[in-house]
């Protein structure tokens, strides 16, 4: 029976219908496949082969803060296969961050159907975009989250080695399986990836994004033109983002209101981000709040927000994509978990914090989605006081800040 990682896959139902289709269609693979070999249960062969492959592609097509987490796989990947030009398939949303990784030679946009949603024109642009990745005849194709979904999707590539991770089933259609230990977390992953590729060789894989002085002058450049200036005295200037894609990952309004409030009261200068559709939750805290921050939801693009995160000196947010940027670039974070473990999906950074309660509830961790128990969840649990803690240790963390 194949392994089913419940750190990947929590819900028990989802876990028996991932081993169900495992053994279904293994049946269907053995009887097409007569005669065909098991995975081989280490990726050093194909490092040892490293000169032929010329043509190698990643897929990366869960959310933003999984690829935050993958930044270091490929500066590894450019040093095992030195000869090969890289394409990273990614979701839509994931575009903008893609272009700012080094080493990566083609990005293709691929939305799968059971990450982004989306009808029958989501289907059909993924059967084309499958066709023209098949035409580009891959040496060797990696499936970095273990999700059997894309390895069956990798499959249909036809790349010549395909290596991914067996925690999810369908590793048939796998040629190489990385080995793995309990910890299903994106890095441990990675790690187990690199490692079986070149296990004597040592690689940096922290997550990591090295922004470029533009993008930090064009934050500074932003927040000036709304005559946001420099806190007064030991102020600091703190980023709050309340909005989640997945509505069961959002803490309060009333909390974040209270913590602008009292950042506001303390000194500090609070900027609230968020992307356009965002913007209406964004509304509803400054609505509650007795003083005024700046709100940059839905106003700024992609590059100018980087800058913004680059420039802060404290993130709060949930699990998010943008709680992972701001980790990456080295901005601390505060981040409230609770419909995911942080020991799954977590930041990594030296002064990251992490607020969970997610133990205390048997349903967490869940599906993320919609919450089966609003006003009583793992996500309400998180009290304003234990969040201002985590924050006031922050920033006490951070050297005296230098103001003219």
């Amino acid at each position: 029976m194949p392994v089913i990682s419940a750190q990947r896959i929590p819900v028990a139902r989802n876990r028996w219908i991932a081993q169900g289709i495992h053994l279904g269609l293994g049946a269907l693979h053995r009887v097409l496949h007569p005669g065909a070999p098991p995975p081989q249960p280490s990726l050093a062969p194909i490092a040892a082969a490293a000169e032929e492959v010329t043509h190698l592609l990643v897929l990366r097509l869960d959310g933003l803060g999984d690829l935050i987490l993958s930044t270091g796989f490929f500066p590894a990947l450019r040093q095992i296969f030195p000869r090969a030009r890289l394409t990273l398939a990614v979701a839509r949303w994931s575009v903008g961050l893609a272009r700012l990784l080094p080493g990566i030679d083609t990005i293709v946009p691929l939305d799968a159907p059971w990450v982004v949603g989306g009808g029958a024109a989501t289907w059909r642009t993924l059967a084309d975009t499958v066709r023209d990745l098949r035409r580009r005849r891959f040496d060797l194709a990696f499936e970095l989250r273990g999700d059997f979904r894309n390895i069956l999707l990798m499959r249909a590539l036809r790349a010549r080695w395909r290596a991914g991770l067996a925690i999810t089933g369908c590793d048939f259609a796998l040629t190489h399986v990385a080995p793995v230990g309990d910890n299903h977390h994106s890095t441990c992953l990675i790690a187990a990836l690199v490692n079986s590729l070149a296990p004597t060789r040592p690689f940096d894989l922290r997550p990591r994004l090295d922004l470029p002085p533009a993008l930090r002058q064009a934050g500074r450049d932003c927040l000036r033109a709304h005559e946001f200036g420099e806190p007064a005295g030991g102020g600091r200037w703190v980023v709050l983002h309340p909005g989640a894609r997945w509505p069961g990952r959002q803490w309060t309004i009333e909390g974040y209101a209270a913590l602008a409030d009292r950042l506001l009261a303390a000194g500090h200068r609070v900027v609230i981000t968020g992307t356009p559709d965002e913007a209406a939750t964004t509304a509803a805290v400054v609505a509650r709040m007795q003083r005024s921050p700046l709100v940059l939801a839905g106003k700024t693009d992609f590059p100018t927000f980087l800058g913004i995160l680059g420039t802060a000196d404290l993130f709060v947010g949930v699990d998010s994509g943008p709680m992972h940027l701001a980790s990456a670039i080295g901005t601390p974070v505060v981040a409230l978990f609770g419909p995911a473990h942080p020991a799954m999906v977590g930041p990594r950074g030296p002064h990251d914090q992490t607020v969970f309660h997610g133990d205390r509830f048997p349903c967490s961790p869940c599906a993320q989605t919609v919450c089966a128990h609003p006003g009583r969840s793992c996500m309400t649990a998180i009290t304003i006081d234990e969040v201002w803690a985590a924050v006031c240790r922050g920033l006490d963390r951070l050297p005296s800040p230098l103001r003219a």
